[in-house]
C-alpha cells in the first residue's frame, strides 16, 4: 500500500504541496529525496491537472538558496527536463509516466536516477504496460525543450509576443491558438476563420494578433480579452503572409498582390502590383521605409513603402521563394527558396552577396536571431538548421519534427526558437544547445523483421540503410549499407542467419546477420521494391513485379522465377501460416486472399472506408486483422469473410499491425503516435505506448512479450509487455 494512499482530503492537499513546505523550511535533502522517489512523482502526476505543477516543484529545489549538492541538483534538473519533454504525452495519458521516465533517462548513470527508474519498473501498475528496454526517446539536455500538441492539422505559422511569454499559432484546422510558453498550456483558441489559417503576426505592444487565411480574410484579435475586433477584406485569393509595422498591416496573397492596411480602422491604404505569382513572404525594414516580398515567381522585390515603387528586383533563385527576413541592422536580406538554397542580398543595392547550398530539401521558413549573427531555417525535410550568417557555416541541426517545418519564431532574448510543422505540433528549442537529437535511422522506418530465434531485429529505412539490432538489449550491432534508394521491406530466413531487403533501387540484397556482410545482390528483381515476403517453408520469395503483378522466386535455387501472380496494385502482402495463400492490401478499401499455387483470387474483404494499409493473420489461420486509414482495425473470420469486430481507439491512420504468437493479442501502430495492444476476443485495448512521432512499423519477437516499433522520426522502441498475467 502506498504511503500516499488512503489519506484524508486535508492530507492529500498537504502532500501535493509538500515540496513547497520542505523548500520553505530549508530541508533540501528531504526535498531531494522526495523528488527522486517514483511513488511521489506518480502521486503528483495523477493528482494534478497538468505536469507543469510538478515541474515547478523541481524549480523550487533548483533555486540557488536551497542547499542540495551539485550532483543531486544535476539529477533533479534531468528529471525536471524529462517531465517537461513528456508533458504533452502525460497530458494525453498519465499511464505513460513510467515509460517516459525509462525511455528518456535509462542512459544516465546517476545513482538517484537509476534508483528512481528501478522503482518505476517495479511499482505496481493498475493494468498491463509497455516498458522501454532501451533509452529510445529524446533525452533531457538536448535542444528540444517541449512539444506542444493540440492542433488537429498542419501548423502553418507561429509568432511570439515581445515579452517572450506567449506564442500564437495558426493551423489548417482553421484555428488560432494562444500558448503560455512557460507552461505549454493553451490560453485561448480563436475559431472564426472558415478555412486554413496561413499566417499570424503580433503587434509591437503584444496586445493584438493578426491572422491570414485561405478564406481570403485577414482578422484582428485582441489577445487580452480573446475577441475578434475586425476583419480586413480585399484580397480575392488565399492570404499567405501578414506582417505588422507599428499600426500598419501588410499582407501578401495568392492573388499576386501586397496590400497595406490601417490596423486600427481596417481600411485598405495601398495595393502593390508587380509579382506574377503568389506572395509567400514579407519583411519590413526596421525604419519602416522598405518592404521586401518573396514570391512563387522565383523573385524578391524591394518596395518603397510610402510610394509603392519597386527599388530592386532580386533575381537568382530558381524556384519559388518561400521566406524572407531583414537583418536587425537593416543592411541585408535573407531569403529561402524551394530551390533548396538560402541567399543573402545587400538591401541597399539589391545585389546577391552569397548563397547557402547545404539544405537537402525545399527551404520553407527562416528567421534571424536578434543579434543578427545567425539564421534559423526550416525545410520540407523536417530539419531545422542554424547557420552563421557571416560564414554560411552550419552551426547546429535540430531533428525532431517528422514533416515539413512551416514557420519559425525566435524569442526576443534570442535563447529559444518555436517551430511549427505539418506534423501538427509546435516545438520549443534551446538555441544554445550543443547537442542535437540523434535518431536510430535518418529517415522513416518502413519495416522491421525479427529472426525466428528472437535474437536479431532488422530495420529498413528511407535513409537507404538497414540496421541489425540485439532484440534483448536494443543495441545496434551493424548498419547495412549498399542500397542506393529507400529500403522499403526486409525479411529474415527461417534459420535466422540471413536478411533479404527490397529497395526503390529495384534490387534485392541478401545479408549475413552474424557479420553484417552483403552476400548477394539481385538487380531489377522488383519493380518498385515496395513489398517482400518469404514463404513459411523458406523456399520462395515474393516481391512486386510490374504494376499489378507479384513475382515468386525460388530462393534456394538461385532466385529462379517460379510464378507470376496477377493482382491489383499492391501496398502490403502477407502469407498465411500454412503457406498456401497470399494476402494483399492495396490503395483501396479492401484486401484480398489469393491461392498461392494457382494465383486465383479466393476472397475479397470489404468494409473499411479508406485505404487498407496492412493485414495480419493469426497463427491458426482463422482470423485476419486489417489496419486502415479510416482509423480502425477490423477482425475478420477468414473462412466466412465475416467482420467479427471493429476496433476503435486510434484517431489517425493505422499503418502497421502484427499478431502475438499466441494468437490472442494484436499490436497496432498509428500516425496518432500510439502503439496499442488489443485483445482479439473482446476488442479492448489492454496496453498502450505513445511515441514521439508517427508509428509506421511493428514487429513481435517469438517470446510474445518483446515488441519493436519503428517511428517516422527514425527511432526504434524496444518494449517489454508487462503485467499481461493480469488479463
Amino acid at each position: 500500500m502506498s504511503e500516499f494512499d488512503n489519506r484524508s482530503p486535508e492530507d492529500v492537499e498537504y502532500g501535493l504541496h509538500l515540496p513547497y513546505h520542505l523548500a520553505e523550511s530549508g530541508m533540501g535533502d528531504d526535498l531531494c529525496e522526495l523528488l527522486t522517489k517514483f511513488e511521489f512523482i506518480k502521486y503528483k502526476i495523477y493528482s494534478v491537472s497538468e505536469p507543469q505543477l510538478l515541474i515547478e516543484d523541481y524549480e523550487l529545489a533548483l533555486a540557488p538558496d536551497i542547499q542540495i549538492s551539485k550532483d543531486n541538483k544535476s539529477s533533479l534538473k534531468l528529471i525536471k527536463d524529462t517531465i517537461r519533454l513528456s508533458a504533452n504525452i502525460l497530458d494525453e495519458d498519465k499511464i505513460q509516466l513510467a515509460g517516459q521516465l525509462l525511455g528518456r533517462l535509462l542512459s544516465f548513470e546517476m545513482p538517484e536516477i537509476q534508483v528512481m527508474l528501478e522503482q518505476a519498473k517495479q511499482y505496481p501498475q493498475s493494468e498491463p504496460w509497455l516498458r522501454p528496454l532501451s533509452p529510445s526517446f529524446t533525452p533531457p539536455g538536448e535542444a528540444l525543450l517541449r512539444t506542444l500538441t493540440i492542433h488537429l492539422d498542419w501548423v502553418r505559422a507561429v509568432a511570439i509576443t515581445p515579452d517572450g511569454k506567449l506564442a500564437v499559432s495558426a493551423s489548417d484546422d482553421t484555428t488560432i491558438k494562444v500558448w503560455d510558453l512557460n507552461s505549454g498550456n493553451v490560453i485561448k483558441t480563436f475559431v472564426e476563420h472558415d478555412s486554413f489559417v496561413r499566417a499570424v503576426a503580433i503587434t509591437p505592444d503584444g496586445k493584438l494578433a493578426v491572422s491570414a487565411s485561405d478564406d481570403t480574410a485577414i482578422k484582428v484579435w485582441d489577445l487580452e480579452i480573446g475577441e475578434q475586433l475586425r476583419t480586413l477584406v480585399g484580397h480575392t485569393k488565399s492570404v499567405r503572409v501578414v506582417v505588422i509595422y507599428n499600426e500598419i498591416v501588410i499582407s501578401g496573397s495568392a492573388d499576386n498582390t501586397l496590400k497595406v492596411w490601417d490596423l486600427r480602422t481596417g481600411k485598405e491604404l495601398y495595393t502593390f502590383i508587380g509579382h506574377n505569382k503568389s506572395i509567400n513572404g514579407i519583411a519590413i525594414s526596421s525604419d519602416g521605409k522598405l518592404v521586401v516580398s518573396a514570391s512563387s515567381d522565383h523573385t524578391l522585390k524591394v518596395w518603397d513603402l510610402p510610394t509603392g515603387q519597386v527599388r530592386h528586383n532580386l533575381i537568382g533563385h530558381t524556384a519559388s521563394v518561400m521566406a524572407v527576413a531583414i537583418t536587425p541592422d537593416g543592411k541585408r536580406i535573407v531569403s529561402g527558396s524551394k530551390d533548396r538554397t538560402i541567399k543573402i542580398w545587400d538591401l541597399r543595392t539589391g545585389k546577391e552577396l552569397y548563397t547557402f547550398t547545404e539544405h537537402n530539401a525545399e527551404v520553407i521558413t527562416l528567421a534571424i536571431t536578434p543579434d543578427g549573427k545567425r539564421v534559423v531555417s526550416g525545410s520540407n525535410s523536417s530539419r531545422i538548421i542554424i547557420w552563421d550568417l557571416e560564414t554560411g557555416e552550419k552551426l547546429l541541426i535540430f531533428d525532431g519534427h517528422t514533416l515539413s517545418v512551416n514557420a519559425i519564431a525566435i524569442t526576443p532574448d534570442g535563447k529559444c526558437a518555436v517551430s511549427a510543422s505539418s506534423d501538427m505540433t509546435l516545438k520549443i528549442w534551446d538555441l544554445a544547445a550543443k547537442a542535437h537529437r540523434v535518431t536510430n535511422h535518418k529517415g522513416w522506418i518502413k519495416a522491421i523483421s525479427i529472426t525466428a530465434d528472437g535474437r536479431f531485429a532488422v530495420s529498413a529505412s528511407d535513409d537507404r540503410n538497414l540496421k541489425v539490432w540485439d532484440v534483448k538489449t536494443g543495441k545496434e550491432l551493424y548498419t547495412l549499407t549498399g542500397h542506393t534508394s529507400h529500403v522499403n521491406s526486409v525479411v529474415t530466413t527461417n534459420d535466422s542467419k540471413l536478411a533479404i531487403s527490397a529497395s526503390d533501387d529495384r534490387s534485392l540484397k541478401v545479408w549475413d546477420l552474424y557479420s553484417g556482410v552483403e552476400l548477394h545482390t539481385y538487380n531489377e528483381y522488383c519493380e518498385t521494391g515496395e513489398v517482400l515476403v518469404i514463404t513459411p517453408d523458406g523456399r520462395n520469395i515474393i516481391t512486386d513485379g510490374k504494376s499489378g503483378y507479384l513475382k515468386v522466386y525460388n530462393f534456394q535455387n538461385s532466385m529462379e522465377l517460379f510464378k507470376v501472380i496477377k493482382v491489383s496494385p499492391v501496398k502490403k502482402i502477407a502469407i498465411t501460416p500454412d503457406g498456401k495463400q497470399l494476402v494483399s492490401s492495396s490503395r483501396g478499401k479492401d484486401f484480398k486472399i489469393w491461392d498461392l499455387l494457382s494465383g486465383i483470387e479466393l476472397y475479397n474483404f470489404t468494409g473499411h472506408t479508406d485505404w487498407v494499409n496492412a493485414v495480419a493473420i493469426t497463427p491458426d489461420g482463422k482470423l485476419a486483422v486489417s489496419a486502415s486509414n479510416d482509423d480502425t482495425l477490423k477482425i475478420w473470420n477468414v473462412k466466412t469473410k465475416e467482420e467479427m469486430l471493429s476496433l476503435r481507439g486510434h484517431y489517425n491512420w493505422i499503418w502497421a499491425v502484427a499478431i502475438m504468437p499466441n494468437g490472442k493479442l494484436a499490436v497496432s501502430g498509428s500516425w496518432d503516435h500510439a502503439l496499442k495492444v488489443w485483445d482479439l476476443q473482446t476488442g479492448e485495448v489492454v496496453a498502450s505506448f505513445i511515441g514521439e512521432s508517427e508509428l509506421d512499423a511493428v514487429a513481435i519477437a517469438p517470446d510474445g512479450m518483446t515488441i519493436i516499433a519503428g517511428e517516422h522520426s527514425g527511432r526504434l522502441h524496444f518494449l517489454q509487455l508487462e503485467g499481461i498475467n493480469k488479463l
